[in-house]
């Protein structure tokens, strides 16, 4: 859990990415999937909540799940 922490840590720092590249990450879109409220950028998925924005990743293979939020 670490290694995902400090690399989306580093991500909106500005670390990893250039702000224009951040930019584009977090410019979100509905697709009009029924997934209510959610709204979906480059890697990112927008879940925005009664606290503020949300963004995070979710992903699953048989076996494995994995999810990653920055608030």
């Amino acid at each position: 859990a670490q290694d995902v922490a400090r690399f989306v840590g580093a991500i909106f720092s500005g670390e990893l990415l250039s702000s224009r590249s951040l930019q584009e990450m977090t410019t979100f879109v509905d697709e009009g999937i029924p997934y209510e409220g959610e709204q979906f950028g480059l890697g990112l998925v927008n879940y925005g909540d009664a606290f503020g924005k949300t963004w995070g990743k979710s992903g699953q293979v048989p076996g494995y799940s994995s999810q990653m939020f920055y608030f």
